[in-house]
């Protein structure tokens, strides 16, 4: 498959499915899983964030100095990733929370000066900030002064809560509320066809939310991660990731709109106890697979994927 019709087809279904996520269902909130609880609880810069990545491990997540080419070995507590689209521009943000405040000043020491990077050490935590223009500066002057407040999105925890708690472990969220920023941000290097298509579609709906969680059987080890893409084995394991778009139309009109997409993308339909899914493989230079599998429930389109088959069906096949 063209990776740029997969691009656009994928862009495509996610805005014509993120309509009306909270609105669509009427006043009712889904309850608040454990993994929307414990987004709940961590800070964030006081600013509309676009994208919002937090990765975080029972354990904390040991990269091997030998493995990673590290003056030490390090433990990482946490990661957070938040992406900002202001004014034609687009910035991320991170913060790092080292084990010790000793390791993250080894790792901030050991971070190159570029221009497009701002960077800040502060006890445990590194931050940086990569990008230019209105979206950087507001990244900077948030993170600089202090001003975080505890994850509130209400279309975002709703949209986490719609995943399943399946008995996996949860090693990341993120959450992707698609403004009118980012998908400009998105499209900009579309050609003129696909890009009046999204503008179309654009003019039709209201954007919401989107979301995605990394499941594992077992604590991720970085260093046995590592060495299976240098041997270019690929993620042959027992670690995927689950995303749910929920759309504001009656299920009746989103599910033969998404199988038709699907049967475009030559997706095989499989079906098992009366439900319907759609499977797909895709290939890797080197020769790994990537496997996606979808399943519509209602007005919800699930995608998981994973370098195991039998992951991925593992878990499309916990959503109820």
């Amino acid at each position: 498959m063209k990776t740029k019709q997969l691009t656009v087809s994928i862009l495509l279904v996610l805005i014509l499915l993120s309509t009306g996520l909270v609105a669509g269902c009427g006043s009712e909130t889904p309850p608040l899983t454990p993994a929307a609880e414990n987004l709940a609880e961590t800070m964030v810069p006081d600013l509309p964030i676009d994208i919002y990545l937090y990765v975080k491990q029972a354990q904390p997540t040991r990269f091997v100095a030998d493995t990673f080419n590290l003056p030490a070995d390090m433990e990482v507590v946490s990661l957070a990733l938040w992406g900002l689209a202001q004014e034609g521009d687009f910035a991320f943000g991170l913060g790092l929370v080292m084990a010790t405040a000793r390791q993250a000043e080894e790792v901030y020491q050991g971070i190159p000066s570029q221009p497009e990077n701002w960077v800040k050490l502060s006890g445990d935590t590194i931050y940086l900030v990569n990008g230019s223009g209105e979206a950087a500066d507001s990244l900077k002057q948030a993170i600089d002064a202090g001003d975080f407040k505890k994850y509130d999105d209400a279309d975002g925890l709703a949209a986490v809560s719609n995943l399943p708690d399946n008995g996996e472990k949860v090693a990341a969220v993120v959450v992707i509320k698609p403004s009118e920023s980012l998908i400009g941000m998105l499209t900009k290097d579309m050609d003129e066809d696909s890009r009046g298509v999204v503008d179309t579609v654009l003019g039709l709906v209201q954007l919401k939310a989107m979301a995605a969680e990394a499941y594992t059987a077992e604590q991720v080890d970085a260093a046995a991660l590592m060495a299976d893409v240098n041997a270019g084995a690929g993620l042959d394991r027992d670690l995927g990731v689950l995303g749910v778009i929920q759309s504001g139309l009656p299920g009746i009109i989103v599910k033969p709109g998404i199988e038709k997409i699907l049967n475009e993308q030559q997706f095989r339909h499989s079906e098992r106890a009366g439900a319907d899914y759609y499977h797909n493989s895709f290939q890797a230079e080197n020769g790994t697979e990537t496997y996606v599998i979808v399943r519509v429930v209602g007005s919800n389109v699930f995608i998981a994927v994973s370098g195991r088959e039998s992951y991925a069906e593992k878990l499309i096949q916990s959503v109820e």
